[in-house]
């Protein structure tokens, strides 16, 4: 009889402290659009887990067999406020992100990688995570990241993913949710154009405050490598945890994206990364399996 494999947030981090990286996986709701899955706001990736959620499966074990050590939760739209929004007055939040998690994990459980891989549970901004200035309020705020945090954890994910976080008062938000559910978490920041947090707080003031909650890493994604490339030597002077970078492929024209790189040119990028410091590397918006894959052939050889 084979083994059940197991799974847990410090089977990720003992490997962080003693490996060069730990590999993210990539895109979920671009890929959906590659493969043909139509998404529409405000529940975008998540409409697949009503309509295609073998199609999500499937994504999810691409991810593992091309190298990823984090498997994130099409979850990042399953929150009570994005539902209700939505008038999906029929699925309840709790069931969606549950049938989201039992996905993740059952790509984790097939998968014939080892080590096991951790399921990180997705966590975003309440409202349009490119609009800051949507965002509904703190009381509204705590209630739904604190029911969405509860749900993951009841789901089974490893640790959360506050992810494409727009600002840093909602980002502690969600820290102090994640706090009171004695559940790990992970944060990650998108970034305006001059390398502030989207809504113009400073960077660097974010990860001091974050760092104060002890998060397992800090990140940042949904940015382009180029932005990117302009703070990552100031956050790294200074962070006391982990730091990791997922970035996109710039904005989207008629499914193609402005800044596409080719699995070779992601890879020497993220390479570059890596030998800064930078100890979780992943992709976000336009990457697709075959950027992870290339990743990982390079970092785990």
């Amino acid at each position: 009889m084979q083994k059940k494999k197991t799974r847990s947030p410090e089977i990720a981090f003992t490997r962080l402290e003693s490996s060069p990286v730990l590999i993210l996986d990539g895109a979920m709701g671009t890929e959906l659009e590659r493969r043909g899955f139509k998404t529409q706001l405000p529940l975008w990736s998540a409409q697949a887990l009503l309509d295609a959620p073998e199609l999500v499966l499937q994504i999810h074990k691409d991810y593992i067999e091309a190298g990823a050590d984090i498997i994130t939760t099409n979850t990042f739209r399953t929150n009570p406020y994005t539902i209700e929004k939505a008038g999906k007055t029929g699925v309840e939040p709790a069931k969606l992100t549950k049938l989201a998690c039992d996905l993740a994990k059952r790509a984790v459980q097939k998968s014939r990688s080892a080590p096991p891989q951790a399921v990180a549970g997705s966590v975003a901004p309440i409202e349009d995570c490119f609009s800051p200035q949507l965002y509904p309020g703190e009381k509204l705020a705590e209630t739904d990241h604190y029911a969405h945090i509860k749900n993951l954890k009841a789901g089974g994910v490893d640790f959360i993913l506050a992810e494409t976080m727009l600002s840093m008062k909602e980002a502690i938000i969600v820290l102090e949710q994640a706090k009171k559910l004695k559940i790990p978490i992970m944060v990650s920041f998108a970034l305006n154009k001059d390398g502030d947090i989207l809504n113009g707080d400073n960077l660097i003031e974010a990860l001091n405050q974050v760092s104060k909650y002890q998060p397992l890493a800090f990140l940042i994604n949904c940015t382009t490598l180029d932005i990117i490339k302009k703070v990552i030597d100031s956050i790294l002077v200074v962070a006391k945890i982990p730091i990791g970078i997922y970035p996109n492929f710039g904005s989207p024209v008629k499914s193609e994206f402005s800044k596409y790189l080719t699995p070779r040119k992601f890879t020497e990028a993220m390479i570059q990364f890596s030998k800064k410091g930078v100890k979780i590397l992943g992709g976000c918006c336009g990457t697709q399996p075959k950027h992870i894959a290339a990743l990982a052939k390079i970092i785990k050889t």
